[in-house]
């Protein structure tokens, strides 16, 4: 072998390092980016089945009699009534009687409230959000749909929805 042969192979192996590199580096790239939006998907479905839950548990008996229903949506924003056992510092264990879902400077949060409808303790639920929407929609004369979309920063969509009796939605 001359060393024109081995200099041109040294330099066509040097070409195939660089392609492969840089087919790697575009691949994990990819792969990044499917995996967060993947990651923030999970975490917007967890937060859908914590509104599925909320849903699930049945008001209070002292709350039922009362004028106002149980669900209430306001702009972007849904409170359901429902009892929480939450643990704050200082006071030590209470129980919430309502829970409002919110978004707040990109994060839905879950705020917790008593009777009268005093705030007791916040957590957030679930960050890079850019967008919550609640809608309703009658189905028929003794029930409706609540559907909640969350959206991704990056556009990627969860979506869920409930049949309630209408009821319980304000």
């Amino acid at each position: 072998m001359t060393i024109l042969e081995l200099l041109l192979a040294l330099a066509l192996l040097g070409g195939l390092t660089i392609a492969c590199v840089t087919w790697t580096t575009s691949a994990m790239r990819a792969l990044t980016a499917q995996g967060g939006d993947a990651a923030w998907r999970l975490a917007a479905e967890e937060s859908l089945a914590y509104l599925d839950d909320l849903f699930r548990t049945d008001a209070p008996a002292a709350q039922r009699v009362r004028a106002d229903r149980r669900v209430r949506v306001e702009g972007s924003s849904i409170r359901v009534r429902s009892r929480q056992p939450l643990h704050t510092e200082p006071e030590g264990p209470r129980v919430s009687e309502s829970v409002e879902i919110s978004l707040a400077e990109g994060v839905l949060v879950a705020a917790f409230l008593d009777a009268e409808q005093r705030f007791l303790a916040q957590r957030p639920l679930l960050g890079g959000t850019r967008a919550l929407e609640v809608r309703i929609s009658e189905i028929d004369t003794g029930s409706s749909r609540v559907e909640v979309a969350l959206t991704s920063l990056r556009g990627t969509l969860a979506l869920r929805s409930w049949r309630l009796a209408s009821e319980d939605l304000r």
